[in-house]
This record gives C-alpha cells, sequence and structure tokens, in this order.
C-alpha cells in the first residue's frame, strides 16, 4: 500500500497543500501541489478546502497522513471528533454545529477510503 502525506499551509491569499506519495518500498513518486485563493474565507474553511482538493487527488486507496497548520484540524481528525459530528447529525457533543460542516462530510467521505492518520 502507498503511503502519501498531505501537508497544508494557508497563507495571507491563498491556501496550499503538497502531497508527497511514497511506494511500497518507501520510494518518493510524486510530489505535488494544491492551491485555492481564500477569495474572503477564513484560515479554518480555506485549510479544510485545500485538504479537500488534495484528497481528491489520491486516485486509489493508500495510508494517508494529514498534517494540517491548524490543532483543531488535526484534533477534529486524530480524535474522531469528526466521526462523531457526523454520527450526530453534524452536532458537537454539546450540540452546537461544528464549523463547515458541508466540508467536513465532504472531507470524511474522501478519507472513508484510505487509512488515515492526522499529525
Amino acid at each position: 500500500m502507498w503511503n502519501v502525506s498531505i501537508n497544508s499551509l494557508v497563507m495571507a491569499g491563498e491556501a496550499a497543500a503538497t502531497l508527497y506519495a511514497y511506494d511500497r518500498q518507501g520510494v518518493l513518486r510524486k510530489k505535488s501541489e494544491v492551491r485555492i485563493a481564500r477569495e474572503g474565507m477564513g484560515k479554518h474553511k480555506s485549510e479544510l478546502a485545500v485538504i479537500l482538493k488534495a484528497l481528491r487527488e489520491i486516485r486509489f486507496p493508500c495510508r494517508v497522513t494529514l498534517k494540517p497548520t491548524q490543532p483543531a484540524i488535526t484534533d477534529a481528525i486524530a480524535q474522531g471528533w469528526a466521526a462523531g459530528w457526523r454520527k450526530r447529525g453534524w452536532k458537537t457533543a454539546s450540540g452546537k454545529t461544528p464549523r463547515e460542516p458541508e466540508l467536513w462530510e465532504e472531507i470524511l467521505e474522501e478519507l472513508d477510503k484510505h487509512e488515515v492518520k492526522a499529525e
């Protein structure tokens, strides 16, 4: 199984994610970058959007390591919060709607195709 690492970053006017794809022997086979213009989006939304765009670049099941810059995004994946929100109909444990549930739904659909960890 291939390993893919996705590092995301939010800058003033855009968000970017770099994908590193390693074959079964651990050899880097592909490096690519995706970018989106922030166009009035906040940091959280723009980082989620660029992560989604990066995940859509992966064409087959892999081991995916996500490395977002925002700890809240890392925690939502690593600690299972986002999966819990989905199970509760997009409500947090306290009954509130999480930020950007539509983006999270699409991200989780992509993540369901892979073995995932977030760092």
